[in-house]
């Protein structure tokens, strides 16, 4: 391959390029985390977990909900236990995107169906897995506490 980078010009060669390169990726990720470090991270942690949530993403979307019926959210160890008592195993997602969904759905429930956390955490693995509605359901709790990060912190959401 030709090491003059000004020639490349579809984006394929592009990262082919990089692949071969890595000090170069490397230098350049090193420039942007210098002026914009949370947006580094996000993609980083987007790389090496996809779109799942990692416990400081859990944290800040919980951080973010508004609990009515005077409930709190549910650690990690309780829904942990839930998932367990249901035979919930995590293939398709992971236990922060399971912690999410149940305490999302409790947070705006708890009035109408109460503080029962093995309902809570039957309707978020169904969500998680069969959503109907959704071609990637594993993803959906990834997606959903980001616009809670962004309410939280009061940035304009993006749809």
């Amino acid at each position: 391959m030709n090491d003059n980078i000004l020639e490349i010009k579809n984006i394929k060669e592009k990262f082919d390029y990089l692949y071969h390169h890595p000090e170069k990726l490397i230098v350049a990720f090193k420039e942007m985390y210098e002026q914009y470090p949370d947006c580094v991270e996000l993609y980083i942690d987007l790389a090496l977990n996809g779109k799942h949530l990692t416990e400081d993403l859990l944290e800040k979307a919980i951080d973010g909900m508004d609990f009515l019926a005077n409930t709190s959210a549910w650690t990690l160890t309780q829904t942990n236990d839930v998932a367990k008592s249901l035979g919930i195993t995590f293939n398709k997602y992971n236990q922060y995107d399971f912690n999410f969904m149940m305490n999302w759905y409790m947070s705006d429930m708890a009035e109408i169906w109460g503080v029962d956390a093995i309902k809570y955490g039957k309707y978020a693995h169904f969500m998680l897995e069969k959503d109907p509605d959704n071609k990637h359901p594993e993803e959906r709790a990834y997606c959903e506490a980001k616009k809670f990060i962004k309410r939280h912190n009061k940035e304009p959401e993006e749809y």
